[in-house]
């Protein structure tokens, strides 16, 4: 998958992420805005969508002031922590790190 992922994010200019894996290749996980969120069908901002923790609501403020959340500030601080790459989600298994930062 992460040849595949390689080879056509070169031929059509787009990014393409395998994972796990790639997370070496970016310097750790690319959630909480280091490369993409995700938004639930209910508007709540997660770092990533398998992931699902989240302090904001796109429908109570802009996308920009979203992304200004002390969650997502705090996990993109603390990215070089999260490296993985043997399975699963880096951040998911951080779960109990990311619940006290909701607190």
């Amino acid at each position: 998958m992460q040849n595949f992922c390689r080879k056509e994010s070169e031929q059509e200019d787009m990014l393409l992420i395998a994972f796990p894996g790639d997370e070496t290749i970016y310097d750790g996980c690319l959630a909480a805005g280091r490369g993409f969120v995700h938004i639930s069908t209910s508007g709540e901002l997660e770092p990533c969508p398998f992931a699902a923790y989240s302090d904001r609501n796109v429908l109570d403020m802009s996308f920009i002031d979203a992304l200004c959340s002390p969650l997502l500030h705090e996990i993109r601080q603390k990215s070089h922590l999260l490296h993985e790459g043997m399975g699963g989600c880096a951040l998911r298994n951080q779960g109990a790190a990311i619940q006290a930062l909701l607190k």
